[in-house]
């Protein structure tokens, strides 16, 4: 047999960095929603919030799913009197760690219930069970209920926000209707979920990506007095300048 020449191990040992792949993430990724918060704020027509402890009366549905559904009657057909968030996972393929990618969706369901009914938020654990490299991420989301007025649709709208992570923006959906977000994030370190952004989902119209209840909107009457009071103002300013 014909002699291995020594000489050729060393070309081989610094070659074999250069044929290693980076790493990869495959899989669908899920979300369970679990450890529902019982006690919390509702935020009041005048932004003061009221404390309540739900504790005794919360109606939730208890089976840790990627469904959480709250309020009165959890399992009623629409047109429903509940609330709920659902999370879709996307499915993955060779995803390079580093790279930002569209993990999933979450739905916001803003139904109408009794407010001793309602929970104040929840852990959403994201994970890719196909590939155990991934550490699963529990992210903490609070939900914030309006008492309506029902003049400014927009300040009307429950909101959702995951507190612990590097996202300020808050999930708003409209009073009674539903709203898709896309949840991206990327896989980093060894590797971890880290959540980037979200975006309102393509067709999805009941709702926004905003920064918590947003300020009341004048109606269009009332903006078109101020305006005409800073014109007559700026009028006045300009007949009195000297010459």
């Amino acid at each position: 047999m014909k002699a291995f020449p020594l000489w050729i191990l060393p070309l081989v040992s610094c070659l074999s960095p250069l044929t290693a792949t980076a790493g990869t993430i495959s899989g669908l990724v899920t979300g369970t929603w679990m450890n529902p918060v019982l006690a919390g704020p509702v935020i009041n027509l005048d932004g003061t919030t009221t404390v309540l402890n739900n504790s005794t009366t919360a109606f939730y549905s208890a089976t840790p799913s990627n469904d959480l559904r709250w309020g009165t009657n959890t399992f009623a057909p629409p047109p429903s009197i509940y609330s709920g968030v659902i999370f879709q996972g996307s499915s993955l393929s060779n995803v390079p760690t580093g790279l930002e990618v569209l993990l999933g969706t979450i739905t916001f369901l803003n139904g109408t219930s009794q407010l001793d009914s309602l929970l104040f938020g929840a852990t959403l654990r994201i994970s890719v069970p196909a590939d155990p490299t991934v550490t699963p991420f529990d992210a903490l989301m609070t939900i914030s209920t309006t008492v309506n007025g029902g003049t400014c649709i927009p300040c009307d709208a429950d909101f959702i926000r995951l507190t612990n992570v590097d996202i300020l923006s808050t999930m708003n959906v409209n009073e009674g209707a539903t709203a898709t977000f896309n949840v991206y994030g990327k896989f980093v370190g060894d590797p971890l979920i880290s959540l980037t952004r979200y975006t309102v989902a393509s067709g999805s119209t009941g709702g926004f990506v905003g920064n918590g209840q947003p300020a009341d909107i004048p109606e269009p009457a009332s903006a078109a007095l101020v305006a005409g009071g800073l014109i007559a103002i700026v009028a006045t300013a300009r007949t009195r300048r000297p010459a």
